[in-house]
């Protein structure tokens, strides 16, 4: 996957544990970038890379996701004296988003109104990134212009901890808190769901993913790529 430059911060977003911010890059491509240097540090990045493209593969609809490189004493432009130096921390690889302008967020109230197709690929998605941040009080869910709906913020998934630290068995059950803890989806859509996921692609995003983030969980990609393997089996394992 191609690095792309930051060249301009044009906003900081109000909320949002990992800092995010409107960016422009040299290709002038927008962006929502998250920071290596914000709280949850690189983990958290790495979490989301691998998250998106995962549920993307398995077919739900999530922002596209880029590694985007901060330079080294970049020059303030916006936000305030606490934001600049989390981005003077975050020199380096960090993680841009698919900005989508003008999309709105999914209330509580609309939920039972989604499409039953889309509900069901998130059940399995959520299930197998162990996504504990999807309430009926903050789905993570947008409306872009065209209608669609969006899944978002996949940072606090818990597969790739539980991965780092092989705590085996592995539990796929979602927590009481998120809105389908009580959905469940006949066995064969699972199967054809996770037929995608095949060993050359997990090993290409582990591949894909920036040093330092891989540093961050003391794996290189080889270990990544093959703990990513076997946690997808476990979970078809599980699911069968």
């Amino acid at each position: 996957m191609m690095t792309k430059k930051v060249s301009r911060i044009l906003r900081v977003f109000p909320q949002g544990s990992t800092a995010p911010c409107l960016v422009e890059t040299e290709g002038g491509e927008l962006f929502v970038m998250k920071l290596s240097g914000a709280g949850p540090g690189p983990r958290a990045l790495l979490t989301e890379f691998l998250a998106s493209r995962i549920a993307s593969r398995i077919g739900l609809r999530v922002p596209a996701v880029s590694v985007l490189e901060l330079a080294a004493d970049f020059p303030w432009q916006v936000g305030t004296d606490e934001f600049d130096a989390t981005i003077q921390r975050s020199a380096g690889p960090n993680l841009g988003l698919q900005f989508m302008a003008d999309a709105e967020p999914i209330q509580p109230d609309e939920l039972g109104s989604l499409p039953p197709d889309f509900l069901a690929c998130l059940l399995v998605v959520d299930r197998l990134l162990q996504n504990v941040d999807r309430t009926a009080a903050n789905p993570n869910l947008l409306r872009s212009t065209d209608g669609l709906v969006w899944a978002i913020d996949h940072n606090a998934c818990l597969f790739l901890e539980r991965i780092a630290r092989r705590r085996l068995p592995y539990d796929f059950r979602l927590p009481a808190g998120h809105f389908l803890a009580s959905a469940s989806l006949p066995g064969g859509k699972r199967a054809n769901r996770l037929a995608t996921l095949d060993g050359d692609f997990l090993m290409d995003i582990a591949a894909t993913s920036p040093p330092a983030w891989l540093a961050a969980i003391g794996f290189s990609a080889t270990e990544l790529g093959e703990g990513l393997i076997a946690y997808v089996e476990a979970f078809r394992q599980a699911e069968s």
